[in-house]
């Protein structure tokens, strides 16, 4: 049941992200990921509510999350895409 319940919590989050809930959005996805951490997707919403906080290393350690955890495999190249645009000169801590 958890990766159904964490597929509604990260949907939510980037709704609420999108009306500029950041707060609401950031409780949403973390909840999502509490419950399945291997949501590639929530890992791709929480990269732009930091992005919108201005955490572009926060969003970085995500991007590469989403990635290890199949993102571009099951939707596409979007992550890949973020990644050569916003952590260029990212380094992994």
């Amino acid at each position: 049941m958890a990766p159904y319940e964490a597929l509604a919590f990260s949907n939510r989050s980037f709704s609420r992200l999108k009306v500029g809930d950041l707060k609401g959005a950031m409780k949403d996805v973390e909840k999502s990921l509490k419950l399945y951490s291997g949501n590639s997707y929530a890992y791709r919403n929480r990269t732009h509510i930091y992005l919108e906080m201005g955490k572009r290393d926060k969003a970085c350690e995500d991007l590469f999350e989403a990635e290890k955890q199949g993102f571009s495999k099951i939707y596409g190249p979007e992550v890949q895409k973020l990644i050569i645009f916003n952590c260029q000169n990212y380094e992994a801590r």
